[in-house]
């Protein structure tokens, strides 16, 4: 299980870097191309992960108990905030298919 650290520490990195890129350029590159709902979508699978990676490493790190009720809430938390990025992303999609098609 050594590599859970190194991977948490990854992802926390990765995700602020694309959550700077997004408000640097991303955003803009990709409501060019005619994803405007998309574009501010991608935001959301970003600030998820970064939270899963954050609350991941509190976790490794035990300043989070593991069964204490504030690891059960940071768990549902990060699936909540998966699953609404999910569908958040794929309604932009939608969205934007529905405005090309036209």
């Amino acid at each position: 299980m050594w590599w859970v650290f190194p991977g948490l520490v990854a992802g926390l990195v990765v995700s602020s870097l694309m959550i700077v890129y997004w408000f640097y350029r991303l955003r803009l590159a990709l409501a060019e191309k005619g994803w405007r709902y998309t574009s501010h979508m991608w935001m959301l699978v970003w600030l998820a992960a970064f939270f899963g990676s954050a609350s991941g490493l509190l976790r490794t790190t035990t300043i989070i108990q593991k069964g204490s009720i504030i690891e059960n809430t940071l768990l549902y938390i990060s699936a909540a905030s998966y699953w609404i990025a999910l569908a958040a992303l794929t309604a932009g999609l939608i969205l934007d298919a529905i405005i090309k098609t036209r």
